[in-house]
């Protein structure tokens, strides 16, 4: 059967680009217009949210600060023949920010384990086939495997993080286009992606952190069935602890300690309480069913003129006046922190591999349109 069509169009693909996004909570984003020059919003200026700029970083993060409000990811997007990529990284406001992101330290961990496995049994066997070394590599390590698996739920985190910001930053953009006034409380389709990501980000957030706990088990030689951090710490005696070098990170940032009136252990401390939302929101109930987070609303930001943030709250027993990603970015930058630290203290190589020339059997570079393309 012939189809009938009439009227076709071809595909629209972006343009070439990079660019650089600094997200905050309340959901005010900052964009990189060149080395030290930004432009962020928004802002109220003679009636009419806009983008303001061309700010010094140092000019920035003064205007962030006197809002109130803390940095989150720096989001770094690559569009190149119609193929965009984000790179993601945590934007820690009580630390100094690493190159790599957690989830690229434990990707590299992992990535590591392969490298050196292959190139040992390469050593051994200099005539192996494609098949016989592909075999090796699915051959994977207790140590390899969730090493992979934690690095994966904490990229998760990282784009559920992003999504919800950027949930964030539409929903001030909508409210001052409409002219909504301080406190007025507002719902709308969009809120559905947000409980969304929510709800993901906390399941994120529980997988790594079971994963960590299997990875500790496997480690001190424990059965397999000891897979999540909550069956690790009911096996642990806490006057007979191995000494491994994670479990002892763990201990030394007070996040694991001694069961009262038991010598078994527990999670304490700001791990303690984050499970505690986790759990709440997983199997309790889902964020988005208590009443007051079925709205949000926007407050002013600080003592500048014509800036303002967005609020939706998230009902928590210990605080009912609590904003949703105000929460949950504070949740994030202490688990990257701790899974960054962990990293380190695991003992496994995490040097970036480098590519010699032995290495590379083919390059081809591909770079976008030609300059004289691009508009």
């Amino acid at each position: 059967m012939k189809m009938p069509i009439d009227v076709v169009a071809p595909f629209e693909v972006e343009d070439d680009h990079q660019s650089y996004i600094m997200h905050f909570t309340g959901g005010i984003q900052a964009w990189q217009r060149d080395k030290d020059s930004w432009s962020y919003g928004p802002i109220i200026y003679k009636g009419e949210p806009v983008m303001a700029g061309m700010l010094s970083t140092e000019v920035l993060r003064f205007a962030i600060n006197q809002m109130g409000l803390s940095p989150i990811i720096l989001a770094h997007r690559v569009c190149i023949d119609g193929s965009s990529s984000t790179i993601l990284r945590s934007m820690n406001p009580n630390k100094k920010n690493d190159t790599l992101s957690a989830a690229d330290v434990w990707g590299t961990i992992s990535g590591n384990i392969v490298k050196k496995r292959v190139a040992a049994f390469r050593a051994q066997n200099p005539n192996a086939t494609t098949e016989e070394v592909l075999k090796v590599i699915n051959r994977k390590t207790s140590e390899e495997i969730f090493a992979r698996f934690i690095s994966e739920s904490l990229r998760s985190m990282d784009i559920c993080i992003d999504a919800i910001s950027s949930y964030y930053h539409e929903q001030l953009v909508i409210f001052l286009r409409e002219g909504k006034k301080v406190g007025e409380r507002s719902s709308n389709i969009a809120d559905l992606t947000c409980i969304a990501n929510v709800h993901s980000f906390f399941l994120h957030l529980g997988a790594a952190r079971d994963y960590l706990g299997a990875l500790i088990a496997q480690r001190c030689g424990m059965p397999d069935n000891v897979d999540d951090m909550a069956r690790l710490l009911d096996k642990l005696r806490w006057n007979n602890l191995p000494m491994d070098s994670i479990l002892q990170t763990l201990i030394k940032r007070n996040v694991v300690t001694k069961k009262d009136n038991s010598e078994k252990c527990k999670l304490s401390g700001w791990l303690d309480r984050i499970s505690g939302v986790r759990k709440q929101m997983v199997h309790k109930r889902p964020y988005g069913s208590h009443e007051s987070e079925e709205y949000g609303h926007i407050r002013s930001a600080g003592d500048l003129k014509g800036h303002y943030r967005f609020w939706k709250p998230i009902y928590l027993e210990t605080n009912s006046d609590q904003d949703a990603l105000d929460f949950i970015s504070d949740a994030y930058h202490k688990i990257t922190e701790l899974f960054g630290e962990v990293a380190l203290a695991s003992g496994n190589d995490t040097s970036i591999p480098i590519l010699t020339d032995k290495e590379i059997k083919k390059l081809e570079v591909t770079a976008g349109k030609p300059p004289k393309e691009q508009i």
